[in-house]
C-alpha cells in the first residue's frame, strides 16, 4: 500500500536557529479569508485578525534575540520578517504565533473545533 507523504517544504539541513533574516508566512486553514478584507485599497482586519496582531506585536516581549521588522495580514495569510541575532528557534517563534492566536480566538468563539492554521509554514 503506497501512503501520501507531506512534500518538506525548508532546507535540509538548515539550521534555522542560525542568526539572519527571515521572511515567514503563515497560511489560514483551507485558505479561507478570516483574518481580514480589503476594501477600497485598504486592509479591514476582523476579529481574528487583531489577535494575530497583538501576537505578533508581543513576539519580542517572548523572545528577546528577534526582532519583527514587518509584518502584513492579507485575508487568508500573514507575512513577516523576522530578525533572529541569537539563536532563537524560528520554528518555536511559528508555533507561538499559531498557538497563541489560536487560545485567544477559541477563548473569544464558542465553536473550539475550527482551525485557524494550516500545517507548516
Amino acid at each position: 500500500m503506497e501512503f501520501f507523504h507531506r512534500k518538506y517544504i525548508r532546507w535540509h539541513g538548515y539550521n534555522y536557529d542560525t542568526a539572519g533574516y527571515y521572511f515567514i508566512t503563515i497560511v489560514t486553514h483551507e485558505r479561507k479569508n478570516i483574518l481580514s478584507r480589503i476594501e477600497d485599497d485598504q486592509v479591514h482586519l476582523s476579529l481574528i485578525g487583531k489577535i494575530v496582531q497583538k501576537c505578533m506585536e508581543q513576539i519580542e516581549e517572548r523572545f528577546t534575540d528577534v526582532q519583527i521588522e514587518d509584518f502584513v495580514l492579507m485575508p487568508n495569510h500573514v507575512h513577516f520578517i523576522i530578525k533572529n541575532y541569537g539563536e532563537e528557534d524560528i520554528t518555536e517563534i511559528v508555533r507561538t504565533v499559531k498557538a497563541l492566536s489560536s487560545f485567544h480566538y477559541h477563548k473569544q468563539n464558542d465553536n473550539k473545533k475550527i482551525k485557524l492554521w494550516q500545517r507548516n509554514y
